[in-house]
Formats: structure tokens, sequence, C-alpha cells
């Protein structure tokens, strides 16, 4: 009678461990979860982008994006005008690079803060005129970039985390 006794105290001891266990491991799969859902992992979701700007224009940005993935960086003007320029920043050249953008660029050059990209028509084209701006970016590097983007001469200012 003893031994059934002590096998039974044994069986419960080992459950209530098993349970103790389960009950402080949910609370981290449920916050993972959150964060999956939230897009804070880098792999789309609620929160995976932003979207900023003002009256002039709105810039949707990656808040999150993984290393080595694309994210795109959408710029779209209030009104749709032959050309758009957006100038970025040096810490968005060392951190990004940009694999397509969509129009084609008409121009690119460097200033002594950072690169600037126009977008649009040639002169004297009778196209329409341009609306949204789509730029696919990739970066190899890790960690938290702050750039700005200065839209027909609207300053931006954008974070990105880039995660492993």
């Amino acid at each position: 009678m003893s031994y059934t006794r002590e096998l039974h105290t044994t069986e419960q001891s080992a459950e209530s461990s098993f349970w103790r266990a389960l009950r402080m491991v949910l609370p981290i799969l449920a916050g993972l979860l959150g964060l999956v859902y939230l897009g804070l992992t880098g792999a789309g979701g609620a929160s995976s982008y932003d979207t900023v700007g003002d009256a002039a224009f709105t810039v949707k940005y990656p808040v999150v994006l993984r290393k080595q993935k694309q994210g795109t960086i959408t710029v779209t003007p209030a009104q749709p005008h032959a050309q758009t320029v957006l100038h970025f920043d040096r810490e968005f050249l060392d951190t990004f690079t940009i694999l397509a953008t969509s129009p084609e660029l008409t121009n690119a050059f460097e200033t002594s803060w950072g690169v600037a990209y126009h977008f649009g028509q040639e002169a004297g084209s009778d196209a329409n005129k341009l609306g949204t701006v789509r730029i696919v970016v990739s970066s190899a590097t890790v960690g938290l970039s702050s750039y700005t983007v200065v839209v027909d001469g609207r300053m931006a200012m954008l974070s990105t985390m880039i995660a492993p």
C-alpha cells in the first residue's frame, strides 16, 4: 500500500511541475505571437509599415525589415505632377541598396547632403502626370537606421529597424 501511495505522490509531483512550467511558457509564447501579428519580426503584419507626410505628400516605409529582404518605400504626392524629386541623406545610402524603382529614374546625382533622385517624364513629354513613386530597397546591415527623405522640398524623418 505504501508503494502505491509513493508512486501516486511522484506522479502528482511530475504533473504539477509540468503544469507549472506550462503556465510560465504560455505567456512568453503569447508575447511572441503578438510580436509576429504586429509585424515586429520583419515579416509583414499590422505594424511592419508606417506612413508619414503632410498635405503635400505621404511616405509609406518599412518600420521593421529583415536583413537582405526587400522592403518598399512608397511616396505619393497629394497632387500628381510631371516630376518628383526625392533627396535621401547619407544614412539612407549607407544602410540601403536600391533594387528597383517605379517609375524609372530620369536622373540621379550626389549632393553634399546625400543623393537626389528625379522621377517623371522627360522635358517636353506629353505623358500623364506622375503619381506614386515606389522604391524597392534591401539592407545588408543590422540595427536601427534613422534617415531623412526630402520630397519636393518637404522633409520627413524616418526610422527602420533592420532585424537579422
